[in-house]
């Protein structure tokens, strides 16, 4: 079933219909239940579900330098961060530049030591296959009309793997950012790569067990009617209750472009359930070719008492100078206005005792949550005329009165939150205070 029809038939109907009638996934309790997409939700009123932009971009002491098509890894062995780019007015240069952060890059570029066939297009990555060769911990993707593979041992010296080509297309669209990376679910290699298919960019999907063979091809969706898409970054699932989480580019017809936010349960066929760009293109203009647009990473550090994510953008401001700076876990939240509006979740199972809420609500604005049994009865003494009203932006626990404990372990219930003025970006059971 298609998600990005789902996401807009439910984006049409009244704010008090049910979200969607099709199967669900258990919500697993245990684990963090984000709004990236409506699996975890049963039915919505006067609450509606929304993507978040991050805030000003974050300009960086050491800017990097003006690269297009954008990797940034970070080695886990010596906790250096390098982004890997192609030098502007030297398309077959690429290069790569270290830095201490992920955000400000000292070094100055130096050329990759690369064999014929990876100039063109060259996109690595770092195997988080636990059984890949010393050899090869870095593994790439590159080329124009096919893309071969080929890896190095420490990133900056590299070989070709196998012979010949190892994706190939009928109708390639490989200018872009072809990202790869290892999904420890399926214990399988996965490109998101690009193609045209009737006249227009797609995003396409193949895996392979061994990064040398490869299945064909095959969109993933995510584009609506009349919309262009190229491989941004992507995430996979962390575990049975997340989705695969994409930040894909929207290629406008003037050339550049924005970032939206695709998610998936499956990694094969990709929703959207927010339509507008989460990173717009910023500056009077004119703006830069959408490939200096492409998201580099995403990368949690953290600045003063909170944790946030930087999104780079290419070489988008000048040099590469800025981030797009976005507090972690916040990418989408469920939010209600003025009026008073309730969300309630579909069945799930209480695996620890403390109901852990993250949200954001105005002056005047609460958040109230209510348990539930499966059909739908109040569970006391968790009821709503006992839930306390919280407000802030921060992380809280739900209380009840004379009651910060759920003591329904293993049970299946249902939650109602019941919100004004209030942006829910998570919850999550835990034996933690």
């Amino acid at each position: 079933m298609n998600r990005t029809r789902l996401a807009l038939a439910a984006m049409a109907a009244l704010l008090s219909a049910p979200v969607g009638a099709r199967a669900r996934e258990p919500v697993v309790g245990e684990r963090r239940v984000s709004f990236l997409d409506d699996v975890a939700i049963e039915r919505m009123q006067h609450v509606r579900l929304r993507a978040w932009q991050p805030a000003a971009p974050y300009r960086a002491a050491r800017p990097a330098p003006p690269l297009a098509l954008v990797t940034v890894l970070r080695d886990p062995r010596t906790h250096v961060y390098r982004m890997y780019g192609r030098a502007e007015g030297e398309p077959g240069a690429a290069v790569c530049v270290e830095g201490p952060d992920g955000v400000n890059w000292p070094g100055a570029p130096k050329a990759l030591d690369l064999p014929a066939g990876a100039r063109a297009n060259f996109a690595p990555l770092l195997d988080a296959n636990p059984k890949a060769p010393a050899a090869e911990r870095y593994k790439a993707l590159a080329g124009g009309k096919a893309l071969r593979a080929f890896g190095s041992p420490d990133g900056v010296t590299w070989r070709a793997l196998g012979d010949g080509a190892a994706i190939a297309s009928d109708t390639p669209a490989f200018d872009c950012a072809n990202r790869a990376l290892w999904d420890p679910l399926r214990r399988q290699y996965v490109a998101y790569v690009g193609e045209r298919r009737d006249g227009r960019r797609v995003i396409s999907r193949c895996t392979s067990k061994d990064f040398l063979t490869w299945t064909r091809p095959g969109p993933i969706g995510g584009a609506l009617p009349g919309e262009q898409l190229a491989p941004g970054w992507f995430a996979v699932r962390e575990d049975d209750s997340t989705p695969y989480v994409a930040l894909a580019v929207r290629v406008a017809p003037s050339g550049s472009g924005d970032v939206v936010l695709l998610s998936s349960r499956d990694g094969e066929d990709f929703g959207r359930a927010f339509p507008d760009a989460m990173v717009r293109p910023h500056g009077p203009g004119p703006w830069p070719d959408w490939r200096r647009m492409s998201p580099w990473y995403v990368q949690p550090v953290s600045r003063g008492l909170h944790t946030y994510t930087f999104m780079g953008e290419g070489a988008l401001y000048a040099g590469g100078d800025r981030c797009c700076l976005h507090p972690a876990g916040r990418l989408s939240s469920a939010a209600a206005g003025a009026a008073e509006g309730e969300l309630v979740t579909a069945p799930l199972t209480v695996s620890a005792n403390v109901l852990h809420m993250d949200f954001a609500t105005g002056a005047a604005g609460w958040v109230k949550v209510e348990v539930l049994t499966p059909d739908g009865k109040p569970i006391e003494p968790y009821t709503l005329e006992n839930a306390v009203r919280k407000t802030n932006d921060r992380h809280h626990i739900a209380e009840w009165k004379d009651h910060n404990r759920v003591e329904l372990v293993g049970r299946r219930v249902r939650l109602r939150f019941v919100l004004k003025d209030a942006d829910l970006y998570s919850f999550q059971f835990s034996a933690r205070k």
